[in-house]
């Protein structure tokens, strides 16, 4: 190739031409139908006219160099075109029309400024190196032109008119991309656009396979924006308005100054992942659904009013929807309906006032082990569909200034929370507060048919709290210091504490202690029942018992009143084998109540029984002791039917006391009743006993009723079954002691004549004092046939009386003594 020679150059077949110095012709020939030719060399060829490339290999470290209104022709329907090693410079028109692909190996393709390289095939570029310049041009074919493995760098104009673009071997840009409708460009690997690049069009845009892709220059592709795979960071102004926004996989991270406002945004988990990130603020103007991947950055994303979240996620597999250092913020609707949870770490979830947050589902908001996470309430949070138990976990502060609609299942709040607004529990739902600082001003409320449990953290309430179910406490701590409203109900207590020190009325049908503690300055009064098994009372305040109701206190190992006044006007019942432990705490027992003592405990500490009702001791023949720390103080009877009450801390009674000890035997304890006390006692009241058990006494036996460490003073008054028995009453310096000095026969009872009341046989017989009877009836005199009739009788007055329901057959009645 002679220099400044017009000559048209073909190489064809399977010629080899090495050009190693300068050359230039007027047009050139690459290929042909059979063979593949090759240039090579150092040199460089300069093409003034045209150059057709229909096959074989341009290869060395020289050029082919295309001048200014020359044309290069890729014509290749079937070979691949090599550029080995080699420089092609276009500086005119290059003309891609050829079907089969054009392969770089090592070889660079430069497109100067003013220059067309005109892509209208659908093949691919592989490797090497493509600098334009000037104009890059993909029309004609709808398909895709792909750069394979390809650095694609723009200074110049890339103009996809038809079909996709894909550059997948990164590339530096400072140029512009015209993306129109119809069209999409796909970029993959390391890509780096410049303050002065922009890629606009009504296009599709997509951020694909490894690698960082840096937008510095204006981004603004009107149709969707796709990215599934690699790192996008958009520093430059990014405009992505009333479009389709997907994140399946990769990372979008946006901190540039344009408007990210999409119409619809979709963030999956695809294999591995997506994330949306960066400082912006994300606008979702209709629909976003997030089935996985994470949202993170500084930056906010935004669901206004009448747009939708759906949060569908699934429950493993692929990465949980995660909201890393980012704030959600909902003032349209979400509704999350995923069988998965969603994770936070150093993120923040705002429901707006008037938005809504719509959990169906019963998984959790979980805590993600990283910073202060928060889920701020201002709108309505509804739970509903699943009857499982949603979680927002330890860790994840729940804060309610708005309305929290529970209508199936159990709402758990594991992290705390500051609360001015309501939370609405109705029947067949539950709130659980498990954990963390919750804090309720007194703005606040918690009221409905539902159940109400305090399992863990520490909790103060100052508002109206009224959760007509159950109210159960097993952990944590919990202030009242509201309008607490706690009436008819169940009221469980089996750890943590539960202090009532508001306004409210505190009055449960039942009320079970079995552990804990249960506190506080109010009244607490028991309208049904309540069962004592364990754990405290303390503070300042009252448990009542009223009237007509029962106290269980069935006491395995040991309970405790601490500074509270536990306050008995039904029945008590103390069976367990446990102590009562009074710190300061104080047991009244009402005139008219029976506290029943069916064991052989200690109630110890330091305080005092009041006893101005009836303090009975039965059943159990062993040793109650009322410790030396403890007063007992009786205005009204203690019964002591069965076994010692030993009174350690002393004992005085009033001038209307009653003391009376039931007679079974001659043995203190087995036997009879008896009462000790440590140190001295000062007899005041009455003495009473009376005959149990069929016991009849000999003459000469004694009982001695009272024990003390000294004795001062007697009984005003001493009563017992005269008809029965004579008793003498002796005091020794430290004992009471009783003498029997004669025994009377009990006369046997006559039936007297019977009559009718109503439906009923009426029977009447004489009866002695403290006797008991048996009324038995027979159809036919046979000796064996002999039935009694339930219920026994004990005299009172002269004649006792007892109905039978008539019957069609005869029936013969007898009346007598049980032993």
């Amino acid at each position: 190739l002679v220099p400044g020679s017009n000559d048209s150059v073909v190489i064809a077949s399977s010629a080899t031409v090495t050009l190693d110095t300068p050359a230039n012709c007027a047009d050139f020939t690459l290929g042909s139908a059979v063979g593949g030719p090759t240039l090579t060399g150092t040199g460089t060829l300069t093409v003034r006219g045209n150059l057709l490339w229909t096959g074989g290999i341009m290869s060395g470290s020289g050029r082919t160099v295309l001048e200014t209104n020359a044309t290069l022709i890729f014509n290749n329907p079937s070979s691949v075109l090599t550029l080995t090693t080699r420089t092609l410079e276009n500086g005119g028109t290059a003309l891609w029309t050829g079907a089969a692909d054009i392969l770089l190996n090592n070889g660079v393709i430069t497109n100067r400024a003013g220059a067309l390289f005109h892509a209208r095939s659908a093949a691919s570029f592989e490797g090497g190196r493509f600098d334009n310049a000037g104009t890059f041009r993909k029309s004609g074919s709808a398909g895709t032109l792909t750069m394979s493995g390809m650095i694609f760098n723009n200074s110049g104009t890339v103009e996809i008119q038809t079909g996709t673009l894909t550059l997948d071997g990164g590339g530096t840009h400072s140029g512009s991309f015209a993306v129109p409708g119809g069209t999409a460009l796909i970029l993959s690997g390391t890509h780096t656009a410049g303050a002065s690049s922009s890629i606009t069009g009504a296009g599709q845009l997509t951020v694909s396979g490894g690698g960082t892709a840096n937008f510095a220059g204006l981004v603004n592709i009107t149709g969707s924006n796709t990215f599934r795979g690699g790192t996008a960071n958009f520093i430059g102004n990014y405009i992505c308005t009333n479009n389709t926004l997907t994140i399946s996989n990769g990372t979008a991270n946006f901190n540039g100054t344009g408007t990210v406002a999409p119409a619809v945004i979709l963030l999956s988990d695809g294999n591995f992942g997506g994330t949306l990130g960066g400082s912006n603020v994300v606008t979702v103007l209709n629909q976003m659904n997030w089935i996985g991947g994470r949202m993170s950055g500084g930056g906010r994303t935004i669901i206004p009013v009448g747009a939708t979240l759906n949060i569908a996620n699934g429950s493993s597999g692929n990465p949980l929807p995660t909201l890393f250092t980012r704030t959600l913020e909902n003032g349209g609707t979400v509704s999350w309906t995923g069988a998965g949870s969603i994770v936070m770490a150093t993120g923040v979830i705002t429901n707006r006032p008037g938005a809504l947050f719509h959990a169906q589902n019963a998984v959790a908001i979980r805590f993600g082990g990283i910073g202060a996470c928060r889920f701020d309430n201002a709108g309505m949070f509804r739970q509903s569909a699943n009857t499982g138990t949603l979680t927002v976990e330890s860790g994840v502060t729940f804060n309610n200034s708005g309305t929290v609609e529970l209508q199936t299942g159990t709402l758990s709040l594991g992290g705390g929370g500051t609360h001015s607004g309501s939370f609405d529990v109705p029947g067949g739902t539950a709130l659980e507060l498990s954990g963390g600082t919750h804090t309720a001003s007194g703005s606040s409320s918690l009221t409905g048919a539902g159940q109400l449990t305090f399992s863990g953290g520490t909790a103060t309430l100052a508002g109206l709290v009224n959760v007509s179910g159950s109210n159960t406490f097993s952990g944590g701590f919990v202030n009242f210091t509201g309008n607490t409203i706690c009436t008819n109900n169940t009221v469980t207590i089996s750890a943590g504490t539960a202090n009532f020190n508001g306004t409210g009325l505190v009055s449960p049908a039942v009320l079970n202690l079995s552990n804990g503690t249960l506190g506080g300055g109010n009244l607490v009064t028991v309208l049904s029942q309540m069962n004592w098994t364990g754990g405290t009372m303390s503070g300042s305040g009252r448990t009542l018992i009223p009237p007509g109701v029962t106290l269980n206190a069935a006491i395995p190992s040991l309970a405790s009143l601490n500074t509270r006044t536990l306050e008995n006007g039904g029945t008590a019942l103390w069976t367990g084998a446990g102590g009562i432990n009074l710190n300061t705490g104080v047991i009244t027992n009402r005139a008219g109540a029976l506290f029943e003592v069916q064991n052989a405990a200690t109630l110890g500490g330091s305080s005092r029984f009041d006893n101005a009702g009836t303090f009975r001791k039965s059943v159990n023949a062993g040793i109650t002791t009322v410790g030396n720390g403890v007063s007992f103080n009786n205005s009204g009877t203690v019964d002591i039917r069965s076994g010692i009450l030993k009174a350690d801390g002393g004992y005085t009674s009033t001038v209307n006391a009653l003391l009376n000890c039931a007679l079974g035997g001659t043995t203190a304890g087995t036997g009879y009743g008896q009462l000790q006390v440590g140190g001295t006692v000062t007899l005041n009241g009455a003495l009473s006993v009376e005959l149990i058990n069929g016991f009849v006494p000999a003459t000469n036996d004694t009982f001695t009723v009272l024990n003390a460490g000294s004795r001062n003073g007697a009984f005003g008054s001493f009563s017992y079954p005269a008809n029965r028995v004579t008793l003498s009453l002796s005091y020794a310096p430290a004992a009471v002691v009783l003498g029997v000095t004669e025994v009377f026969p009990i006369p046997q009872p006559v039936l007297l004549t019977p009559g009718l009341l109503g439906p009923d046989a009426r029977l009447t017989w004489t009866v002695t004092s403290n006797v008991t009877y048996r009324l038995e009836f027979n159809p036919d005199l046979n000796p064996s046939n002999w039935n009694a009739l339930p219920g026994d009788v004990i005299g009172i007055s002269n004649t006792a009386t007892k109905l039978d329901a008539l019957t069609s057959s005869n029936r013969f009645y007898r009346v007598r003594v049980v032993p």
